[in-house]
């Protein structure tokens, strides 16, 4: 989502501070009993909680300063998933990326063999790869990464292979949309954060120290 999207998107912007406490409340529109789009942010004793539209998240792990963790232009997801102490929904699927496999286990191969791309492999090279994911491969990380650690050393006689499929796994890996939309959302709130709270006579500052 688009800064411009979630500004049109979340229309109503309720704010209250008590004492340190400060709740967020976004909403489409002024019926604010219509839940279709909505999320509330609660910054607490350096945490940050969210619920509402793609689920509920916790940050707070070793972050400084809750209210300007997230704020800026680049959305840093892996980073930021390890500050994510609670989530209703993986961050990291247990499933892999199929096309993602195969491409990894390319590069593996072409770094193996000495060459930079995947059109100077020897034909017959080529070929076992090909016939190794004609069909697929198992979607479930665990599965995928017994049959890869498995196909690597049975045809390319490869040893000592447990980081390198583990690389390829978690390369594979794509993170959740309903978590990238809570980083893009909480970060547009911070980055909007202090106008907010001006217009509403809420002392910004204060909230910093």
């Amino acid at each position: 989502m688009t800064k411009e999207e979630l500004a049109e998107r979340y229309k109503i912007i309720d704010i209250e501070k008590q004492g340190n406490i400060l709740t967020v409340k976004l909403y489409q529109n002024e019926n604010r009993d219509d839940k279709t789009y909505f999320v509330r942010l609660i910054f607490a004793d350096n945490k940050l909680f969210y619920s509402g539209d793609m689920g509920t998240y916790v940050f707070g792990r070793d972050i400084c300063h809750i209210f300007t963790f997230f704020k800026g232009d680049y959305i840093n997801t892996d980073y930021w998933s390890g500050k994510c102490e609670a989530s209703s929904y993986p961050i990291y699927p247990s499933d892999v990326d199929e096309e993602k496999v195969e491409e990894l286990v390319k590069e593996y191969v072409c770094d193996l063999y000495g060459v930079e791309n995947y059109d100077e492999l020897d034909e017959e090279i080529k070929d076992v790869i090909e016939d190794k994911f004609r069909f697929g491969i198992e979607s479930n990380e665990y599965r995928a990464y017994d049959e890869i650690y498995e196909f690597l050393e049975e045809e390319f006689n490869c040893s000592n292979l447990c980081e390198t499929v583990n690389n390829i796994i978690e390369g594979a890996k794509s993170i959740s949309p309903n978590y990238v939309y809570a980083c893009e959302l909480i970060q547009w709130v911070e980055n909007n954060l202090e106008d907010w709270c001006k217009e509403r006579n809420i002392n910004y500052d204060e909230l910093l120290n």
